[in-house]
């Protein structure tokens, strides 16, 4: 008997679920989306250990790995396979990089061990998801900033790491603007472009009918069954990030939760940059005049998203307007700051449009990045996820729960 699913909300979630369930072929999958297009907001890199939220205790911190592991393996032909450089602002007197260096050195022998579980062996040994464990960081001082400064070169702390983190020394302006020592890790980059192709074709080709431009009109029935938009369904998941109220069964209470609005910057240097460049963090306090500066080199030459957490910038207090005006003015303030501390910015200018979106974290805790999924209203699923990464990991237990609930009523 075939067993109709519906999915509202098409962004990676929605998206990623839908896949995952078609490969069951007793399942007909539908995909409603209230825009024009699928998968709107942007996703920089993994967040493989929680490098970049140094208030995370440990536990999530390995959630998170899990949840990067998963998707990487998921989209290995997405990923941009940059390490990402992270250090903490001198500002930032909360955090020392000695904090950093105990969580890395746990992050890597967490992947050590996920390796060796089933879900992640691989025969061929060239392709460990996120390299080598002993490549996993490398650790840089102030000293190596200097000598190559000097010498225009590094010494050979880690072959893996060492070109990425040239380019990094070459571009700093002060090297007193960040504590030491910092790390490069292999916290890869993630290309949009090629997540979109890749979940465009893969939506095309499975037992899945997708619709755009969508109003939802849902009602529940007694026996079990889902009316939406006059079709019946066996099954509902609420992939509506944000909006996730709107479709939520009568009988089940609103939740509020933190939402934060925030956009980032896409600009085009003026010196000729080559495509060997890392992924860039100087963490401080988000949402104070230290921010936090993040860099992500995109698929055109010379061209860069950027943030810098403050409310001047990326994070917006109240609703999320952005005109050309706003654009401009916060880009320029992005890049006045950012070039303070890499000199490549100096002359950079605003390039296309932002990239921006609502960042939903759910139990109103500002903390909170490994949420995924909740079951909590019978042939009913909630995704739950605060970063895209977390997608396969919640399709998972949602196809394993569905796979239980549909055997049991059937």
């Amino acid at each position: 008997m075939v067993k109709n699913i519906c999915i509202i909300g098409g962004g990676i979630g929605g998206c990623v679920t839908a896949i995952k369930l078609s490969n069951n072929t007793d399942y007909k999958i539908s995909l409603f989306e209230k825009d024009s297009k699928l998968l709107n907001l942007p996703y920089c890199h993994l967040h493989a250990g929680g490098f970049l939220y140094p208030q995370l205790p440990l536990d999530e911190c390995k959630e998170l790995l899990i949840h990067s592991l998963l998707f990487a393996n998921f989209f290995k032909n997405c990923l941009e396979k940059r390490p990402t450089i992270i250090a903490y602002s001198k500002n930032e007197v909360e955090y020392s990089s000695e904090n950093l260096l105990t969580k890395a050195k746990f992050i890597q022998n967490e992947y050590k061990k996920v390796l060796n579980e089933e879900e992640f062996k691989n025969k061929n040994k060239n392709n460990l998801i996120l390299g080598k464990p002993e490549d996993f960081y490398a650790i840089y001082t102030k000293s190596d900033v200097i000598f190559y400064k000097k010498n225009g070169y590094l010494k050979k702390n880690n072959l893996v790491h060492d070109i990425y983190v040239g380019k990094f020394c070459k571009e700093l302006n002060d090297i007193e603007s960040i504590q030491y020592p910092f790390i490069s890790v292999n916290e890869y980059g993630i290309s949009m472009i090629k997540i979109r192709e890749y979940i465009n074709v893969e939506l095309d080709k499975k037992n899945i009918s997708v619709y755009k431009n969508c109003k939802i009109e849902i009602i529940k029935q007694n026996e079990m069954k889902w009316i939406i938009n006059n079709e019946k369904f066996d099954y509902l998941i609420n992939s509506c990030g944000y909006e996730v109220n709107k479709v939520r069964p009568n009988e089940i209470k609103k939740t509020y939760e933190f939402l934060e609005l925030k956009s980032s910057w896409v600009i085009k240097t003026k010196v000729d940059m080559d495509y060997i460049f890392p992924e860039i963090t100087i963490i401080g306090k988000r949402g104070t005049e230290n921010g936090m500066i993040q860099i992500s080199p995109l698929n055109e030459r010379n061209v860069f998203q950027i943030h810098l957490m403050t409310n001047e910038s990326t994070l917006f207090n109240g609703s999320l307007v952005l005109d050309k005006q706003v654009i401009l003015q916060r880009t320029d303030k992005t890049i006045k700051e950012i070039s303070k501390v890499f000199k490549m910015f100096k002359d950079a200018e605003y390039y296309s449009e932002p990239m921006w979106g609502i960042q939903r974290i759910a139990n109103l805790s500002k903390e909170k990045r490994a949420d995924s999924v909740i079951f909590n209203y019978p042939m009913y699923a909630e995704i739950q996820i605060v970063k895209g990464i977390s997608s396969v990991f919640s399709a998972n237990k949602i196809t394993n729960k569905i796979s239980l609930d549909l055997s049991n009523k059937y």
